[in-house]
């Protein structure tokens, strides 16, 4: 049997207060394309090597990936940019993450 390692991707999203008024769909709206894979399976582990990228659609501006946090890393600018307000777990994760690169 094949294991895929578990991995934890919630971004927790508020509305920010400043996000108010009428909005058009361009400026809430964000398109993805997520594409996994499976490269290889690893016999002596157990445990399923996978990749994967992920697409912006208006941009075209493509990612490759390895683990399901850096999907969640790619989508977290776009939604700032809506003044989107991420949730306190996600954002202590982040702060952690990029002090510790």
């Amino acid at each position: 049997m094949v294991k895929a390692e578990s991995q934890q991707c919630e971004l927790n999203v508020e509305r920010s207060s400043e996000a108010s008024g009428t909005l058009s769909e361009e400026t809430t709206t964000h398109s993805f394309i997520v594409k996994i894979w499976l490269e290889e399976t690893a016999g002596e582990t157990g445990k399923a090597l996978w990749r994967g990228h992920i697409t912006h659609v208006p941009s075209n501006r493509r990612v490759y990936v390895e683990r399901l946090d850096q999907i969640c890393e790619f989508v977290a600018p776009y939604l700032n940019a809506m003044k989107v307000q991420l949730g306190y777990r996600w954002r202590l994760w982040q702060w952690l993450f990029r002090t510790h690169r």
